[in-house]
């Protein structure tokens, strides 16, 4: 949620940014709290998640999905900004909990098993529509939709 939320507020056009930004704060809020509560210190010195050449390519696939990035330059200096306010944090719970944080884009993709049950559930909405109506699928879903089906790194 961090990743992504923080990935709308830097970079990503077009998009409510209130909710990222809410979601961020709460998020972000959760984790350090979690840290405090286990005595962890942030882990500074842990390699880069997102280095500048996977953010290209993370750029690359984004825009290749139809989402509109912001490209004045400073989206991956704001975004560096905001990861560096929860990153020593999620490297040290990861530690502790002996969970490895997941890669910004998988060398290896796979289907997450969630996605199984939004796809029955769109079904489920499709065959009874409210008030008779179709349902309406906007674009940022679908893209967001695509984007997982095509990449399964999301």
């Amino acid at each position: 949620m961090l990743d992504t939320s923080a990935l709308l507020i830097a970079g990503v056009q077009g998009h409510e940014a209130r909710q990222a930004q809410l979601t961020f704060a709460m998020a972000r809020h959760a984790m350090v709290d979690l840290a405090q509560i286990f005595s962890l210190t942030p882990v500074n010195n842990a390699p880069d998640r997102l280095p500048p050449q996977r953010y290209e390519q993370l750029y690359n696939l984004l825009c290749q999905s139809g989402v509109s990035v912001c490209r004045d330059g400073h989206s991956y200096e704001r975004l560096r900004d905001m990861r560096a306010l929860y990153e020593g944090y999620a490297k040290a719970l990861g530690d502790y909990l002996c969970m490895q944080l997941p890669p910004w884009i998988s060398d290896r993709p796979h289907k997450d098993n969630w996605l199984a049950v939004a796809k029955l559930r769109a079904q489920t909405e499709a065959a009874n529509p409210p008030s008779g109506k179709a349902p309406v699928i906007n674009d940022a879903q679908q893209t967001i939709a695509n984007l997982v089906d095509d990449h399964h790194d999301f």
